[in-house]
């Protein structure tokens, strides 16, 4: 499995599927050389929202004992840009996940989970332009 194919599995399992699922899914990283969670900032940031969503104290447990590695990767990442759709998406799910996690923590400690300044407004992430290509001329037929 790829890291994307994680992230994808993540976000699903997240969205649809009680915390258990998602929790055996990402138990299952290792296996697939993927990165811990705690290296990647997509997986991350769901999987702290899942938590938190669930409520139980180990689940918030969890998000909590993430919450310095997200902070560490959210400085250095801007996820209001991105080079291509493909990030674009992956920092949408970033800043939906983070909009989710802070509204949830809000309710129940009255502080933010990530900074506000980190999380776009609005989900709109701005994608470079990409570049054109020149065309080739056609080639004549006979």
């Amino acid at each position: 499995m790829s890291q994307a194919a994680g992230r994808w599995l993540v976000h699903s399992l997240y969205t649809l599927y009680p915390l258990e699922k998602l929790m055996v899914a990402t138990a299952l990283f290792p296996v697939y050389n993927l990165p811990p969670i705690a290296e990647d900032l997509p997986t991350a940031t769901m999987v702290s929202a899942a938590c938190y969503k669930h409520g139980s104290p180990q689940s918030i447990e969890l998000a909590e004992n993430l919450r310095p590695f997200i902070n560490v990767m959210l400085r250095k990442a801007n996820i209001a840009k991105a080079a291509d759709l493909e990030s674009a998406k992956m920092n949408k799910w970033v800043a939906w996940s983070l909009h989710k996690l802070n509204k949830t923590v809000i309710k129940k400690t009255g502080s933010t989970f990530a900074a506000p300044r980190f999380v776009p407004k609005g989900f709109k992430i701005k994608v470079k332009a990409p570049v054109a290509q020149p065309r080739s001329k056609p080639r004549p037929t006979a």
